[in-house]
């Protein structure tokens, strides 16, 4: 009867569950580059509800992160504190002002364009002209929307053409809002169990790993 010896078990577990943890972050790349695909559109257009957010400043793609979870599995999310809110809608709740009396939304480009730059900042710096209040708990703010005409200025030059500024509405200022779901994780994740591809790529992962920790046993995907 053969003889076999054990004594090397212990180090080759502890290399498969290791080797079985870089499998798992191998997956979780492929499913957080697929995330980060998603989230796209137009740059300063909100996408439709009930699609993945549109990619505006960048920050809610580059929030998206794969980190280890304990020694056999990995999570994908997004670090940024709002992402939780496109993706849920705040569960259906209004999100109401804080630490400022308004929440401005945009309602041209150009206030689009600031507000994605500076966000709440947007208030303070925008060169603002009235504030008209209006029925219910917001108001109307009118300003310079960066639209301009032309008209002709008789000087001491002469006439010529001049540049007018026409203002106009830029933010209705309201004391809360309602986000639509806009989730981008829960479709990723659906997209996620219906690819037979990840467990190849899992496979790949685990059979590299254990390589490199002086065991090359091939895995073989089932």
């Amino acid at each position: 009867m053969p003889k076999f010896d054990w004594s090397n078990l212990g180090p080759f577990v502890q290399a498969v569950k290791t080797a079985c943890g870089a499998g798992a972050m191998s997956m979780g790349v492929v499913v957080k580059d697929d995330v980060k695909r998603s989230i796209g559109g137009g740059r300063y257009k909100s996408s439709p509800p009930g699609m993945p957010p549109a990619n505006k400043r960048g920050m809610l793609r580059n929030s998206i992160q794969v980190q280890a979870s304990g020694k056999l599995s990995a999570i994908v999310g997004s670090s940024a504190f709002y992402g939780w809110v496109h993706e849920t809608g705040n569960n259906g709740k209004p999100i109401h002002a804080k630490n400022v009396r308004f929440l401005p939304v945009p309602v041209n480009d150009a206030a689009r364009r600031l507000h994605e730059k500076k966000g709440m900042q947007s208030l303070r710096s925008y060169p603002m002209r009235l504030i008209i209040p209006m029925f219910g708990k917001q108001a109307l703010l009118v300003g310079d929307a960066g639209v301009r005409t032309q008209q002709y200025v008789t000087g001491a030059d002469g006439k010529r053409k001049t540049d007018v500024r026409k203002d106009q509405p830029v933010f209705v200022l309201k004391r809360s809002i309602r986000m639509p779901k806009r989730p981008f994780m829960a479709p990723a994740l659906a997209r996620a169990r219906g690819n037979p591809g990840l467990t190849n790529v899992f496979a790949i992962g685990t059979t590299k790993a254990l390589a490199k920790s002086g065991f090359p046993v091939k895995v073989v995907p089932a």
